[in-house]
């Protein structure tokens, strides 16, 4: 088991990628100059790929108690520039969509199907596919 208390290792033995909050927001802070600098989107990927890590990596950070703030903030800033693009990108905003409903809480589309409202247009259906009952008793 390792020494997560220390900083240096995680909870399954291995290294962490970043030894501090502060190195990590430093680094985040660099991606995000970058981004400005070169008028490119911000995005979770593109984050990940800055910071010589995974997506998945990333995202476990953020359940890490030490690293979970600096993440949240990190994403929330990504997440506030997709949204700027929903209203900039008039007319072509389905990537932006998809991007908001997997990888951001609360952004989802559901459909809520009246179970008993079903039931009773199949019964409506039957009833007019199968005309009236004419059977004498």
């Amino acid at each position: 088991m390792g020494t997560f208390n220390d900083g240096t290792k995680n909870d399954s033995g291995r290294w962490l990628k970043f030894q501090s909050p502060e190195e990590l927001q430093e680094l985040i802070d660099d991606y995000f100059e970058e981004m400005d600098e070169k008028e490119l989107p911000y995005t979770i990927t593109g984050l990940a790929l800055h910071l010589d890590t995974t997506r998945e990596t990333l995202l476990d950070y953020s359940k890490k108690e030490r690293f979970s703030d600096t993440i949240i903030k990190a994403k929330l800033k990504i997440q506030n520039y997709a949204e700027n693009e929903l209203f900039r990108k008039q007319g072509q905003v389905a990537g932006i969509i998809f991007n908001l409903k997997n990888n951001y809480k609360g952004w989802k589309e559901e459909q809520t199907i009246n179970i008993s409202e079903l039931d009773e247009k199949k019964k409506e259906l039957k009833d007019f596919f199968d005309g009236p009952n004419t059977k004498d008793d």
